[in-house]
């Protein structure tokens, strides 16, 4: 099947499942999977998927046009210390990097983490209390 339009719809769709999915990122932030950051405060820890980022890829080739795709998954917790959140960037790193992704519409080429960010953050909501803030970086490409 041909693809029509942009990938970003699919390739977010194609995220969201694999990781809602998988046993081992779900159960580690308790099904907070979230596409758009709730409004509410959540329990944590909780991961929010970015919308994808497009760009066409230079690298197209193999008989059709390829795009890469860029997304920020973020994972907050409220650990004392980052080992809570590196389990879970662990996790997202074993079920995403390398694999290939179901994109309906499009060949997946690749599906890879370019970098992991920590970070700690003051909790708005309690000032006494940090937060772990861990942002990877991943490229999706996919082609037509």
């Amino acid at each position: 099947m041909r693809a029509q339009g942009s990938p970003q719809g699919p390739v977010a769709v194609a995220l969201y499942r694999a990781l809602t999915t998988d046993a081992v990122v779900s159960g580690l932030v308790g099904g907070r999977i979230y596409e758009v950051r709730p409004r509410a405060r959540v329990a944590l820890p909780m991961l929010l998927i970015d919308p994808p980022q497009l760009y066409p890829s230079v690298a197209s080739g193999m008989g059709g046009f390829a795009w890469e795709i860029t997304v920020q998954l973020h994972v907050w917790s409220d650990d004392r210390t980052h080992q809570g959140v590196q389990a879970i960037i662990s996790a997202l790193t074993e079920a995403l990097h390398v694999q290939r992704l179901d994109v309906v519409g499009y060949t997946t080429i690749d599906c890879a983490c370019e970098f992991v960010d920590a970070l700690s953050e003051p909790d708005d909501d309690a000032p006494d209390r940090v937060l772990r803030h861990h942002v990877a970086g991943y490229r999706v490409t996919v082609q037509q």
